[in-house]
């Protein structure tokens, strides 16, 4: 639980900040921070690292959180050839999903959709050189 003051302080400078970028173009304003779309996982994590035998693989072999433990793994594991990746796969945005009461004016969050609907929340790094 937040204090009085740190309630009030909190108010004040997203109240700053919204008369700051008031006269700002939609397609300028700054994006929200993941902390501010609570995206993360249910681990806690933002971000995921899936490791795939190929690209076209339906399943993970094993998903870590950091792109260090991914590639150490990789290099360890057996089965993993130049033709495997790692996929890069980041959070759901919680708040702008469930609890934005502006998200359909959101510039930000049309992309995020128009990414979500074409399943390309995700990238995909070869491992290739990395091996």
């Amino acid at each position: 639980m937040w204090t009085q003051q740190q309630q009030e302080d909190y108010l004040i400078d997203r109240m700053e900040l919204h008369i700051k970028e008031e006269d700002t173009p939609d397609d300028d304003l700054p994006a929200c921070s993941r902390e501010d779309r609570w995206e993360r996982f249910p681990n806690g994590t933002t971000v995921q690292y899936a490791l795939l035998k190929t690209k076209k693989a339906k399943r993970a072999t094993r998903v870590l959180n950091t792109l260090e433990e991914a590639l150490a793994y990789a290099r360890q594991a057996k089965g993993f050839t130049n033709e495997s990746y790692i996929e890069i796969r980041y959070a759901q945005r919680t708040r702008c999903e469930n609890y934005c009461g502006v998200n359909q004016f959101c510039n930000h969050y049309e992309a995020y959709c128009a990414k979500q609907e074409t399943g390309t929340l995700s990238e995909f790094i070869s491992l290739k050189d990395k091996l």
